[in-house]
């Protein structure tokens, strides 16, 4: 039995809890798509997005609501746009689903990383 290069327990340990919250979106992510999938085959892109963001608030209400502080008037504007970019976002991924394969759709996602970049 050969000794592997990187033992996993260390490469964890190294990469530490940002590689675990990114494999833990990575998961919770594919499971969103399989869903958004199922969905589209009975519901309109836009009332999968709205009881999504619906869904989306009231999970998020019940951890904030302990630590919610108003954020600066600055930040609103960024706020804003950040919301309407993932709603457009969500409704195009929504009937990208619709039209086509998630196989084929998913690869895509990784664009994300040069327009962020």
């Amino acid at each position: 039995m050969r000794t592997p290069l990187i033992d996993r327990r260390d490469f964890l340990k190294a990469a530490g809890a940002g590689f675990a919250a990114a494999l833990g979106a990575a998961v919770f992510t594919a499971w969103s798509y399989v869903g958004i999938r199922h969905l589209v085959s009975t519901e309109s892109a836009e009332q999968i997005v709205f009881w999504s963001s619906v869904a989306w608030v009231g999970l998020a209400v019940v951890p904030a609501i302990r630590v919610w502080t108003a954020p600066p008037p600055a930040i609103w504007p960024w706020l804003v746009l950040a919301g309407l970019a993932g709603t457009i976002g969500h409704l195009l991924w929504a009937r990208a689903l619709r039209l086509g394969r998630v196989s084929r759709s998913a690869p895509l996602s990784f664009l994300q990383l040069l327009l962020v970049s």
